[in-house]
């Protein structure tokens, strides 16, 4: 099977070249700033076609669990690459979501070049900003069974 990306004029395309195409692969995403706490769980997956990684994610916390910062790594040593250098992470939509009460939108930041965090979007003016990062405590004290989930997209090496 040709590695998708890597076809050329001429080449005659087997089923399994096109069946590959925009095939999931499940993983466990790798999170900094978050405690687990017991039961938690935290899944997956990522499709990857040419250049443009395709990214999934739901973490819930488990019992005695938080958010106290959550940065995750792109997934399958990935780098986000592309000219002009992005600082957020537009093609992402992200939402923590407080279990007994509210989810709240978040906005997707480029931490680094191999990670994003979030913030959170505050409507407290004329318009709404994102300069808050995501704590244990904002947008609201997390805890067991509050989830982040993540979807979206990026440009990578």
């Amino acid at each position: 099977m040709t590695t998708l990306g890597n076809f050329v004029i001429g080449q005659v395309l087997t089923a399994a070249d096109m069946n590959a195409i925009a095939t999931w692969t499940s993983f466990t995403p790798s999170f900094s700033g978050v405690t687990a706490g017991t039961g938690a769980s935290n899944t997956g997956q990522y499709c990857e076609l040419n250049k443009i990684l395709f990214i999934r994610t739901k973490y819930v916390l488990g019992t005695g669990g938080s958010f106290t910062a959550p940065t995750l790594t792109l997934p399958a040593s990935k780098v986000a690459t592309g000219s002009p250098t992005q600082s957020y992470a537009s093609g992402f939509q992200a939402v923590i979501v407080d279990l007994f009460a509210n989810a709240y939108p978040l906005s997707v930041n480029l931490a680094s070049t191999t990670t994003i965090n979030f913030l959170v979007q505050t409507a407290s003016g004329t318009y709404v900003t994102q300069n808050t990062a995501v704590s244990a405590t904002v947008p609201f004290t997390s805890g067991t069974s509050d989830i982040l989930e993540i979807m979206g997209w990026i440009q990578v090496n």
